[in-house]
Formats: C-alpha cells, sequence, structure tokens
C-alpha cells in the first residue's frame, strides 16, 4: 500500500485581529471555578508552558476555558481545542460561537461539510490535528486521558507537531491517569485539581454504600439525600465541605 505525503505550509503565517472584548458570555463562575479559571489564564499568558485541570464531568470546565481563550484572542493568539468524539466538536461549536461571536470559530471532524481550516479558533478531534505543523498557539486537550489519545502513540506527536515552539498547552480530564500525574520529564507541566462538581448545586453521585465514609470524610455539617431511579444509587446534595 502506497502511502500518500503529507504536506505543510513554509509561508508567511495567517495574522488575526487582536479584538478588545472578545467573549460575549455573560455567566459568571462561581469561587472554585474562578481559581481554575484564573490557572488556566495565567498559564496561557505565558510561553512553553503546560497546565493539567483535574475536574469532574460536570464541574464546568468548557466555561473555565472563557478567560483563558478570552485573553489569547485579545493578544491575537490562535488556538485548538481537540478532543477525542466528533460529537463532543459538534456540541461545543456553536457553544464557542456563542462565546466568542467575532472570532473565526471551525469545527474539524470525519464527515464535516463546512471545513475552515485557517480560522483563529479550531475545535476538532485529536486525529484532525494530523493536519497542522507549528500553527497553534494555544493548545487544549479536552479528555486526555480517554480512548483513543492516551491508546494510540501518533496522537500525542501530532498535538505536539501542531503546537508552536513556544506554545501553552491545557490538559482537561476528570480521571488523569498516574503517568500523566507524575510526568518527571514534563518540567514545565503544572497539575491543578478540581475534584468536585462546583456548579449552581453541589452534586456528586455516589453509591449508597458510600454515604457513611462521605459524610466521614468530608466532615459533613448537613447533607440531604435526593433518591434517584435506583435502589441501590442516591443523589448526593453536599451543602457544606
Amino acid at each position: 500500500m502506497a502511502c500518500t505525503a503529507l504536506y505543510f505550509w513554509t509561508g508567511p503565517e495567517p495574522v488575526y485581529q487582536e479584538q478588545e472584548d472578545p467573549c460575549a458570555w455573560e455567566g459568571e463562575l462561581t469561587p472554585t471555578q474562578t481559581k481554575a479559571a484564573t490557572e488556566i489564564e495565567k498559564t496561557i499568558t505565558k510561553s512553553n508552558e503546560e497546565l493539567l485541570v483535574w475536574a469532574v464531568c460536570g464541574a464546568g470546565k468548557t466555561e473555565m476555558l472563557f478567560p483563558g481563550i478570552t485573553t489569547a484572542i485579545k493578544q491575537g493568539k490562535r488556538i485548538c481545542l481537540a478532543t477525542p468524539r466528533a460529537d463532543v466538536v459538534r456540541e461545543l461549536l456553536p457553544r464557542f460561537q456563542l462565546a466568542f461571536p467575532n472570532t473565526t470559530t471551525a469545527a474539524l471532524y470525519g464527515g464535516v461539510e463546512d471545513k475552515q481550516p485557517d480560522a483563529q479558533f479550531i475545535i476538532a478531534t485529536t486525529h484532525q490535528l494530523l493536519r497542522y505543523a507549528h500553527a497553534f498557539d494555544v493548545i487544549i486537550i479536552d479528555e486526555v486521558d480517554a480512548f483513543p489519545f492516551h491508546a494510540d502513540p501518533s496522537l500525542p506527536y501530532v498535538a505536539e507537531r501542531s503546537a508552536k515552539p513556544n506554545a501553552t498547552t491545557i490538559y482537561l480530564t476528570a480521571t488523569p491517569r498516574k503517568a500523566l500525574k507524575n510526568d518527571p520529564n514534563n518540567k514545565n507541566s503544572e497539575l491543578s485539581l478540581f475534584p468536585f462538581a462546583f456548579m449552581v448545586s453541589h452534586y456528586l453521585f455516589l453509591n449508597y454504600n458510600l454515604l457513611s465514609r462521605c459524610k466521614r470524610h468530608f466532615k459533613l455539617t448537613s447533607y440531604q439525600v435526593l433518591f434517584g431511579n435506583g435502589s441501590s444509587n442516591v443523589r448526593i446534595l453536599l451543602d457544606k465541605y
């Protein structure tokens, strides 16, 4: 089987207009989300930095990215958000287009008809990073622990190749693997730990048998149990931690 040659652009880099106020999102972050968002934004303002954000599903990781992406766009930087699944790309695209209406934002995944590979903000499946070399100032890898990113050595390689030499890389995960948390060769990487879902209400989904241990561990002063559909699982509203 013959291989298809891959080519990449070596001419002038695209220039994107610096915007004074690119973000139209009017929501508010919780104090914990703000802490995470601040760490992300600080990392994005630096060069050749990496940050692992460990936050559970439902913690609002998408909204935590808004301040950092806002700063990147203000500086005329190019951003890529890569995620393993095409359905996530399709779900994220309209959310970011609403949040950043004056920024060219495009989705790339297998079968997409409207391709804008030169957009300032690319939301793509990780395989689509094969299209790029030294293209992005900010790379955000969502679900870095998920298949196929962690299982296919070529995907971390193309992610690194798609970034500019001094690019910032943000890793997002709800379940980081030990190798990612304890990489001794990754001297520029930091870990931000946000293990709970701090939303409008603070929900944890736990097995009923873990309730008593959870109460002792978090030293709860009050809690409310809301029974779900199954008899073995309950939804616990933690009022205080």
